[in-house]
């Protein structure tokens, strides 16, 4: 009976533990100008986004990854991302921020039919080494009003996913947590 119980805690104890681990660690930073109104802002436009890190194609998959989070938070109509880059003459690999430099945010959300822009960078996408390789992931984005450029939301968002025995978190399932969390969080902003 004693053995069953002490078997009992020990159970508990590392389900707890792998639910600790599992959890990895966030930090998050976010900053609303005023309270952004819904009725004011309908159709955003997501820019391709920057890419601080040292993988080619982070920008590219974050920004794939968040239209579908901010999609499945049905708030905004959104931009097609194909149409977006048809429209503003985009190619493959290009700097957005090199774009925004000969662009104004009014001009580019005329071109879109949009009533705010979402610019972001990715600032980390590696597996961190350690005594395992821990995928991190960050991102800092701004939501931007059309009509006066206003950064009315801005966001910033690093997660580091914790691996432990025989588990190891991976780049795209810390990506697409860091870009729900970052979704949730903008759409609650807008009222």
């Amino acid at each position: 009976m004693l053995s069953n119980i002490i078997f009992r805690n020990i159970v508990f104890f590392y389900i707890i533990f792998v639910f600790f681990l599992y959890n990895g660690c966030d930090h998050t930073r976010q900053f609303a100008r005023t309270p952004v109104s819904g009725e004011e802002i309908r159709t955003v436009a997501i820019l391709p986004f920057g890419n601080f890190s040292d993988h080619p194609y982070a920008g590219e998959i974050l920004t794939h990854l968040f239209y579908t989070q901010l999609y499945s938070e049905k708030k905004f109509r959104i931009v097609d991302l194909n149409t977006l880059k048809t429209k503003l003459n985009i190619k493959p690999q290009t700097d957005i921020n090199d774009y925004l430099c000969q662009h104004t945010v009014k001009e580019t959300a005329q071109i879109l039919g949009a009533d705010a822009i979402i610019a972001a960078n990715v600032t980390e996408f590696k597996y961190k080494e350690d005594i395992r390789k821990k995928p991190v992931v960050g991102i800092d984005l701004k939501l931007i009003a059309a009509k006066t450029s206003d950064v009315l939301w801005a966001g910033s968002y690093t997660r580091e996913e914790l691996s432990f025995m025989f588990y190891q978190g991976s780049l795209n399932s810390v990506s697409q947590k860091v870009c729900a969390n970052i979704a949730r969080e903008l759409v609650k902003s807008v009222r």
